[in-house]
């Protein structure tokens, strides 16, 4: 089945849907509609000008059937742009979601259908087809399987995907997660993973979890990570995570013949808030390479948000195999007005190559607001300057969007 035809398919039977949920929804069911319409204006690297425009659209309605909650979502996009790359291109306007849930007023379980946004431990995907949920008490089988959908223009070669898992609460503030996932193609299978996914919540807030991602075709942990959180006050955290990834690819990309050196990562956070007005983090990680060298990565920032006004600023330096890094970042808004917020803002950074002398700076600056216009409606707009290694010239860009709920 085309991906054209899946769409032609999935709107006859959800235009369905949305009437029969239209006849059987009682009188003051809520329904959330958000339409956004976004303005962008910018300029190529020769220094011409181009543009474009986008409607964004997502709701969501509720109501009942055959004595069952049912609920449908949706959400696409539509977008011009004045002087396309490849004019014509089908990929400027997407549908994102589209799926209807219908699930059991006890929360005995729940099915949904549709183009929808799927959430495992192996994988996350948007896909076409149906996913479910099964389960009393602390224990809950559940399952998907559909096409890939093609949302980002990545072209998913008609990949499916089908996968089960089971969520167990052992005691209060103890959590196990599994799940087992394939990805086929043709009917063949390109990809298959087991996954573990367990917390435990041992001290107040405190949480330690650890989370397992194995490719069994590679016969490597394709993510490992292993951590805790711990909330020694209110006004102190401390985080510790010890994590290995290792890049997957599928049975038959030319990638997966080559060896990939897992990415080890120890890190460390600082979480200080003196005050609920002020915030300071110091983040601090080692990252490792096994044949390709290591590096060391900072990061320093604040928050202050005196009265309505808010200030941000971060330090961040990357050092090791590759070169180093060191980048401002500075973002600062305030009321103007009842309903006019004004910000501006921007990042400077230092680059040095090893295979390179040369140091390279590069900054983005901004100004930009928010102008609340009515419970409903709110506009945003912002104007950027770029420069970096890449153009030759700063470049300008501006964005406008409207954003509407009803």
């Amino acid at each position: 089945m085309t991906d054209r035809t899946r769409h032609r398919a999935s709107a006859i039977f959800l235009t369905a849907i949305v009437l029969v949920t239209t006849l059987s929804t009682p009188a003051g069911a809520d329904t959330d509609l958000d339409a956004v319409t976004v303005y962008n204006s910018w300029e190529e690297e020769d220094g011409t000008a181009n543009s474009s425009g986008s409607q964004y659209l997502d709701f969501r309605t509720g109501g009942s059937l055959f004595g069952m909650d049912l609920d449908l979502e949706g959400s696409g996009r539509v977008t011009y742009i004045e002087d396309e790359i490849e004019p014509g291109d089908d990929d400027l306007n997407r549908l994102y979601t589209l799926a209807v849930t219908l699930s059991h007023p006890e929360q005995m379980g729940w099915l949904t259908l549709g183009r929808q946004p799927v959430q495992a431990i192996t994988a996350s995907d948007i896909i076409d087809g149906l996913s479910l949920s099964v389960g009393r008490g602390p224990l809950s089988i559940n399952g998907r399987v559909g096409q890939i959908a093609d949302v980002a223009g990545f072209d998913p070669d008609d990949e499916s995907t089908w996968g089960l898992g089971a969520d167990y609460r052992i005691i209060p503030g103890m959590y196990l997660g599994l799940d087992y996932a394939q990805r086929l193609q043709d009917g063949s299978k390109i990809q298959e993973f087991i996954a573990l996914d367990y917390y435990y919540s041992w001290f107040r807030f405190t949480k330690a979890y650890l989370t397992m991602n194995y490719d069994l075709m590679s016969e490597t942990f394709h993510e490992f990570d292993l951590g805790t959180d711990v909330f020694m006050s209110d006004s102190f955290t401390f985080t510790l995570e010890y994590s290995q990834d290792i890049a997957s690819f599928e049975a038959d990309s030319i990638y997966s013949v080559f060896s990939v050196d897992a990415a080890q990562v120890i890190s460390f956070a600082l979480l200080f808030t003196p005050n609920p007005s002020t915030r300071y983090a110091w983040e601090y990680a080692y990252e490792s390479y096994e044949d390709s060298g290591s590096g060391r990565w900072y990061a320093l920032n604040g928050t202050w948000t005196p009265g309505r006004s808010r200030i941000y600023a971060q330090l961040l330096q990357h050092t090791g195999t590759g070169g180093e890094l060191v980048e401002l970042s500075l973002d600062a808004s305030t009321p103007v007005l009842p309903s006019l917020r004004l910000g501006l803002g921007g990042d400077v950074s230092r680059t040095e190559y090893e295979t390179d002398d040369e140091d390279i700076l590069s900054y983005a600056v901004y100004v930009g607001g928010e102008w609340t216009m009515s419970r409903y409606a709110q506009l945003t707009f912002r104007m950027e300057q770029t420069s970096d290694d890449i153009l030759e010239d700063p470049t300008m860009a501006a964005r406008a969007a409207l954003v509407l709920e009803f």
